[in-house]
């Protein structure tokens, strides 16, 4: 089995969340880093429930590429974000995904977005409504904001 096909089947893994495939692929060499190719998406971004993430979270060299991001811009606590999976985006915090990283501008000129921003102003929605739990994901991600703060203050003294 060749590379491309070792990831596929750690990516359609990721896609079903199933752990043994994954595990399968990993130990036959897949790399974490694959991205699917029609947008970027990574491991990361494609497993949907915490049992799966859980699980990439504890591999090694998964460090390397948590704060991936897809075709769009967007990083795992972004896309987690759509979907309202507070538990998985705690996950990802837990394990160092950036809480303050800003996504490109979609056009020209404008600014960028944040996971934070999006709570309050969801890209695409008409009319805008909030995601699913943004006020819950709000309030995680500030305190993960509020802990690097802490943490850089801190690295200065």
């Amino acid at each position: 089995m060749d590379q491309q096909e070792l990831n596929g089947r750690l990516l359609r893994g990721a896609m079903t969340n199933d752990i043994g495939m994954m595990e399968a692929a990993l130990g036959d060499g897949a790399n974490l880093a694959a991205v699917r190719e029609i947008d970027g998406a990574s491991v990361l971004m494609l497993a949907q429930t915490l049992k799966a993430i859980d699980f990439l979270l504890s591999q090694p060299g998964i460090g390397e590429v948590i704060n991936a991001v897809n075709r769009f811009g967007a990083n795992a606590i972004m896309v987690h974000l759509r979907g309202g999976r507070a538990k998985i985006i705690q996950a990802l915090l837990d394990a160092g995904t950036d809480p303050e990283y800003i996504a490109p501008g979609m056009i020209e000129g404008m600014p960028g977005r944040t996971a934070l921003s999006m709570t309050s102003v969801p890209i695409g929605r008409a009319p805008i409504r909030p995601y699913p739990n943004s006020a819950r994901i709000a309030r995680l991600l500030q305190t993960a904001i509020a802990k690097k703060t802490a943490e850089r203050e801190a690295a200065l003294v």
